[in-house]
């Protein structure tokens, strides 16, 4: 299971540094991040998960996983909290 766990960190390291690209221009702010992560994360995320998460419920995830992060912040970076928490839903 951690080969999958670092797959999700590696999609959420590039899918971040994609955003951030994206929105250059507004020093990356974006209210709408967790759509725009769904919508570059699903094909691949579901290819290594092997399952077939909807986009609606990868956006759901993220803003959970966000949302615990947050109010925790735990001593990791948040792509791999995130990473446990997708894996955490997907497998329960």
């Amino acid at each position: 299971m951690s080969g999958v766990r670092e797959q999700i960190i590696i999609l959420l390291v590039e899918a971040a540094n994609a955003h951030h690209r994206a929105f250059e221009a507004v020093g990356g702010n974006d209210p709408e991040w967790p759509m725009w992560y769904a919508h570059y994360c699903l094909e691949r995320l579901n290819g290594v998960l092997q399952a077939k998460l909807t986009e609606s419920t990868l956006v759901w995830l993220l803003v959970q996983a966000d949302r615990a992060f947050r109010s925790q912040r735990p001593d990791m970076q948040w792509q791999a909290y995130y990473a446990d928490a997708i894996l955490t839903e997907v497998s329960a």
